[in-house]
């Protein structure tokens, strides 16, 4: 059962977020690792964009209440700012608004991956982060320029050499191990790739024609055409997709015409068990 979004799923979502550019941002709130963005749309009114760090993004009919001292900084900058841009860093599980506010830039950076964080910039410049971290290759903290950390295959710039090669020197054991975690599409989308290639996924080494097949089937699933659901298994969700997936052709599906209303259903309705104590 899905409990987090991959790059792939955050591409249709960023897609679908477009019309908030020019709005206004109206309120910031936050409970814990629970993000509200309420935005002013003309014509559309008010929109909420709900974040849940290391998880999820989407818009969302809940009202945020309450707010830490992180967010009643973020408050001081961008309540009142004009959203410019929404974008996604390469494809990264990384998420950019850009705002204006009185002739003054400043960029708010979403990281979905491993625990999340929040970090505002003024001309790529870290201003503060909800959390302070140090890695091997990059720090994010106050005075320093924003750095990113970049997987090694980009799924929106194609590099058929640069796949070939990334395939062929895995050291993993499964060729759908390789495409979720080297190439970058997570688990469910390598095993639909797979799929789609024709290709079983637990093989560890593929033959030069078998690799474009990968090459294409991925190519594919980037340029389908939005088909959101929740996948049903037995009346039981069992995942929500932004597309038609082969794999659950045989599953039931409820059908929603936006990415993001079937991503908010689906979560609102998600109950992650507890390990008993």
């Amino acid at each position: 059962m899905k409990d987090k979004l991959s790059s792939l799923d955050y591409s249709y979502v960023i897609a679908e977020l477009q019309f908030l550019i020019n709005s206004r941002l109206d309120k910031l709130n936050n409970d814990e690792e629970t993000w509200y963005f309420e935005f002013y749309v003309p014509s559309k009114g008010k929109q909420v964009l709900k974040a849940v760090l290391g998880k999820y993004i989407c818009l969302t009919p809940e009202k945020g209440a309450g707010f830490a001292n992180f967010c009643e900084y973020l408050r001081k900058y961008l309540q009142g700012a004009k959203v410019k841009a929404i974008r996604q860093l390469e494809s990264e599980r990384i998420i950019q608004l850009d705002f204006e506010l009185k002739s003054q830039s400043y960029s708010l950076i979403i990281e979905m991956f491993s625990k999340g964080n929040i970090i505002l910039l003024d001309k790529q410049v870290i201003m503060r982060a909800l959390q302070n971290q140090s890695f091997r290759d990059r720090e994010v903290k106050p005075g320093i320029l924003y750095k990113y950390p970049k997987s090694r295959y980009n799924l929106f710039e194609p590099d058929k050499a640069l796949f070939n090669k990334i395939i062929e020197e895995s050291a993993k054991d499964s060729v759908v191990k390789t495409l979720a975690t080297d190439i970058g599409l997570g688990g469910t989308y390598a095993e639909e790739a797979c799929l789609q290639a024709g290709i079983d996924k637990t093989t560890q080494k593929l033959s030069e024609t078998e690799i474009t097949q990968l090459y294409e089937a991925i190519s594919s699933l980037i340029k389908a055409k939005p088909s959101p659901a929740i996948i049903l298994d037995n009346e039981v969700m069992i995942d929500v997709v932004p597309i038609k997936f082969g794999m659950y052709k045989e599953c039931k599906a409820q059908d929603y015409k936006k990415f993001n209303e079937s991503l908010s259903n689906y979560f609102s309705q998600l109950t992650i068990k507890k390990p008993s104590k």
